[in-house]
């Protein structure tokens, strides 16, 4: 019957009647092949690139011109464009394509060199390649006002870009409108670089005169109108895969330290934050600026016992008393509808107990009367610091959308977003939790975390 398997078994083989609509399907192979040669092409790329960190520039070149078929991905091409760089040799066109020039092509080595020279810490002037990869002028200018400046704070290194950026005919090689709106959101980071410089200036009694000098506004209003230019030209596609730029913690304290230096802790969030702030574009209280309490108001911060406890031990009595009302309240809110109250329950075990089972809604104890947080610049938890502009997972950022807008439409042509990694953090207080539930009470769990109302009404 035509459209089954007809099998005729013999001694000597196996017939298979061949069934038309698979007959049809465009496939030459399992894919096993791709999956192979991807394989070998990643290895290869490690072993080029080892030799190239071991200094055997020479060979590896001659290797290369000897070889040019296996320049066979991105990331082998633009390790032999570094190679050519290293060995003194002028980059020229038909290095990047032998068949004349390919805007996507360059495009991909110039984001890929950029990356390379980010990994290994590569000092050259990379604006030299601007006539044979137009677009390493935005990527390379990214990475100088982002990580370069962040690592060194050199002035100079701020006014070498500022006048390639501000120079149109840097842009004119670009072919697509979409790029060269970039020269405005670079324009806009570099002077978020200079108000940020002016805000740290503020702060330090040595230079109030700083405002009355005009420089300071000035700044803010240059960041305005190249932002507003830059959604002019710009328009993001948000069906783009979300590609994340982490700036990891450095602060590393043992799990029997970790609660006498909270404070030290939430300081490196607070100016990592305020990094991601200026590399991203998102505006500095989001929150207060739209008036905005609605997480406050419709959730709160699931907190680890270390936390609660940093957060009590800088409670005077009577503000502690305060909250503390207010939470009983709550739970006899949620009492009366659910006819259970918020506990605090051991994140460690199977399946995960829920702090929150039944999704309930109330007001965070710690809201003011003018829905203002009252611990927020002082012991506020870590899921509220970092709640919109960071990553846990290297993969998505949880926020909501006044943040998650601002990403979008700041963001550059290939969907960049730059977070903070709070996982080193979560993973330190994590350690501190596990040691301090035996010390206080909570022996028969490994991982003790609640909401701030279970917190203060069962565990006090």
């Amino acid at each position: 019957m035509t459209g089954r398997i007809v099998i005729a078994r013999s001694d000597s083989d196996v017939a298979i009647q061949k069934i038309n609509s698979l007959e049809t399907l465009p496939v030459s192979s399992s894919g096993l092949d791709e999956l192979n040669q991807d394989f070998k092409r990643d290895l290869d790329y490690q072993n080029y690139l080892k030799q190239f960190l071991n200094g055997d520039n020479e060979s590896l070149d001659k290797f290369f011109q000897e070889n040019p078929h296996l320049i066979d991905s991105i990331k082998t091409k633009a390790l032999f464009l570094l190679n050519l760089i290293t060995t003194k040799q002028k980059v020229m066109p038909f290095h990047i394509s032998v068949s004349g020039f390919k805007p996507k092509l360059a495009d991909n080595s110039a984001f890929e060199l950029i990356n390379l020279v980010k990994e290994l810490d590569y000092e050259y002037d990379f604006y030299e390649l601007k006539n044979v990869l137009p677009t390493i002028v935005i990527y390379y200018s990214d990475y100088l006002l982002k990580e370069k400046y962040f690592k060194t704070q050199d002035k100079a290194l701020l006014e070498r870009v500022r006048a390639v950026i501000e120079d149109d005919s840097c842009f004119d090689d670009l072919v697509d409108e979409d790029l060269i709106a970039q020269k405005y959101r670079l324009r806009a980071l570099y002077h978020r670089r200079c108000h940020s410089e002016g805000v740290k200036r503020l702060k330090n009694p040595m230079h109030q005169d700083y405002l009355s000098t005009g420089s300071f506004a000035n700044a803010q209003d240059d960041v305005e109108k190249n932002l507003l230019l830059y959604r002019k030209h710009f328009k993001p596609d948000l069906t783009k895969k979300v590609h994340l730029n982490t700036i990891l913690p450095s602060r590393n304290y043992e799990a029997d330290q970790v609660l006498d230096n909270l404070a030290d802790i939430y300081k490196e969030v607070t100016d990592i934050q305020e990094e991601v702030l200026v590399r991203s574009g998102v505006y500095e209280d989001t929150c207060f600026y739209y008036q905005c309490s609605d997480c406050c108001k419709k959730d709160f911060p699931t907190v680890s016992l270390v936390e609660f406890l940093y957060i009590k031990n800088n409670l005077s009595d009577e503000e502690f008393k305060k909250v503390k009302e207010k939470a009983e309240l709550i739970q006899a809110l949620h009492g009366k509808q659910y006819g259970t109250r918020l506990q605090v329950v051991d994140q460690a075990l199977p399946g995960k107990q829920k702090e929150n089972p039944n999704n309930f809604q109330s007001a965070c104890p710690f809201l003011d009367e003018k829905d203002m947080c009252s611990i927020h610049t002082t012991t506020r938890p870590l899921a509220c610091r970092s709640f919109g502009l960071s990553t846990i997972d290297d993969e998505s950022v949880q926020a909501c959308k006044f943040y998650l807008t601002q990403y979008q439409y700041n963001s550059s042509h290939r969907n960049e977003r730059d977070v903070y990694d709070s996982d080193p953090h979560t993973q330190m207080i994590g350690e501190a939790n596990e040691l301090l539930a035996k010390q206080h009470g909570f022996g028969h769990m490994k991982q003790p975390v609640g909401t701030l109302v279970s917190w203060l009404t069962e565990a006090t």
